[in-house]
């Protein structure tokens, strides 16, 4: 079984950032990708992002996105995660503004170990007691330990 604690860190934690559309909040995932991992290119990410986007909005309901894509670029598989400080228009079926973001990348032939982060993620997310209990955090480093299970 996959845990968070395996792809994210509390670098990768975003606490009530403020981003105004979809295109921002992705720009804004490639950033804080980079400050942690220097190795990574922000406008790749960026791009990876974008593309997937294109093929179908990657929000799963409840004011969750999962955005993600495949990169050259790296090895392992790492992840994001932004709580916004207000939701944002992420083209969701439900129509409800997302607030909630978990973004994963994962090298270009990593197709198992994709599917199966998607699949922990949306199983995660879907489930509203865990929601509630992330936007229930006051700081960072609390959301963060909500996120892992600590």
């Amino acid at each position: 079984m996959i845990e968070l604690s395996d792809i994210l860190t509390l670098d990768r934690t975003v606490y009530s950032a403020i981003v105004h559309s979809k295109k921002k909040a992705l720009e804004y995932i490639a950033e804080t990708f980079c400050l942690s991992i220097p190795t990574l290119n922000a406008h790749d990410i960026f791009d990876g992002l974008v593309q997937r986007e294109r093929l179908g909005s990657t929000a799963i309901g409840h004011g969750v996105a999962i955005p993600h894509c495949r990169l050259e670029a790296t090895t392992q598989a790492y992840g994001c995660f932004v709580l916004l400080k207000e939701g944002i228009d992420f083209d969701a079926e439900d129509h409800q503004q997302v607030d909630m973001l978990f973004s994963l990348i994962v090298p270009m032939e990593a197709h198992e170990e994709h599917l199966e982060f998607l699949a922990t993620l949306a199983r995660l997310f879907r489930e509203e007691t865990f929601r509630r209990q992330l936007y229930q955090a006051t700081s960072r480093d609390e959301l963060y330990q909500r996120l892992i299970g600590k």
